[in-house]
């Protein structure tokens, strides 16, 4: 998740940017894993090949090019190329996807703390990923888009689907005025918990999903009232009472009826950010209307876990473990029998 940019402010509509794009749908795009995040090749125009950060947690494309020290919108053609690819040297390397006059924004940020051996010179976030239902496999090293994903909550919970709804909040515009677009509520934040013994209780977080954090990132205020390291992480949502995510994973994992859950175990370091993070003032105001309070964030390091697909269009998060993923176990959406 990139460090603060700027806030989203909600206003009335008054203007829209046309989306259009080129390349084809439903075919896996490979990814390039560096120090734990996604990257992606990208192409702005005609220029050179760049490394961009591929962020389902920060809002729109950024590119770091003429660098000034506050944002500044342009529009561009945006090249999605595959890394693949661009890795063994092919000239020209296929480019996947394409999104002709596109509105991204030149800005200079630290992205030190990602610590990525490629030089990373962008991000590309929801305004461009948020347009299909797009699945993760950050252990494949991939990503595909689709047009949508038509299957019903049911169908999916049938073939081993947990399906969290309603998870997408925010949204709004990043600068006052009608030339600015309205961005639809894309961030992406769950209901979870967490435990420093598998058996014991665990303590309720709420979090944003981002693949620009690594770790399990809580601000100080939380960092408080939470374990140091972490064993197991749950997530939930749709609860059929009035639960909180600890007690529905609970009875999931013993087996009742209840809300969809998916967990990870494992050991998981609890990484401490101020309050005051500028990445963690940006999320907090733009859900403020939607969440009581967010936690933090929650990272790669668990989500490799998971096939993940985010279904933008249908409002729906749907987890399901990755073969290769030890310690990783969802349970579908079961409704209690009156």
């Amino acid at each position: 998740m990139l460090p603060v940019l700027f806030a989203l402010a909600m206003l009335w509509p008054c203007c829209a940017d046309e989306f259009h794009f080129r390349g084809v749908l439903g075919q896996p795009i490979p990814l390039h894993e560096d120090n734990s995040v996604p990257l992606v090749p990208v192409r702005i125009d005609d220029g050179e090949q760049r490394w961009a950060l591929l962020d389902i947690g920060t809002s729109v494309t950024f590119m770091r090019l003429a660098a000034p020290a506050t944002a500044v919108a342009r529009m561009a053609t945006v090249a999605v190329l595959d890394a693949e690819s661009v890795l063994v040297g092919d000239d020209p390397p296929i480019t996947r996807l394409e999104f002709p006059d596109h509105r991204l924004y030149d800005y200079d940020w630290d992205d030190s703390r990602l610590a990525t051996q490629l030089p990373l010179d962008g991000i590309v976030g929801t305004d461009l990923l948020g347009r299909f239902a797009i699945e993760l496999r950050l252990g494949k090293r991939t990503f595909t888009a689709f047009d949508s994903v038509p299957s019903s909550n049911v169908e999916l919970a049938e073939d081993g689907w947990a399906v969290l709804s309603g998870v997408y909040q925010g949204g709004g515009r990043t600068q006052t005025g009608c030339d600015a677009p309205l961005l639809p509520a894309r961030r992406l934040v769950v209901d979870a918990c967490v435990f420093d013994q598998a058996d014991g209780p665990g303590r309720d977080v709420t979090l944003a999903v981002t693949t620009g954090f690594v770790d399990l990132t809580v601000g100080t205020a939380a960092a408080a009232r939470l374990p140091e390291r972490v064993v197991r992480v749950g997530v939930t949502a749709d609860s059929d009472s009035d639960l909180g995510p600890c007690e529905e994973l609970a009875r999931r994992i013993d087996g009742d009826p209840g809300a969809a859950v998916a967990w990870v175990d494992g050991d998981f370091p609890l990484v401490s950010i101020p309050d005051t993070a500028p990445a963690l003032i940006a999320a907090r105001a733009e859900v403020a209307g939607a969440t009581a309070g967010l936690d933090g964030f929650l990272g790669t390091a668990l989500l490799r876990s998971f096939r993940l697909r985010l279904d933008y269009p249908g409002d729906r998060l749907l987890l399901r473990c990755e073969d290769s993923s030890a310690g990783c176990q969802t349970r579908p959406h079961r409704p209690e029998i009156l």
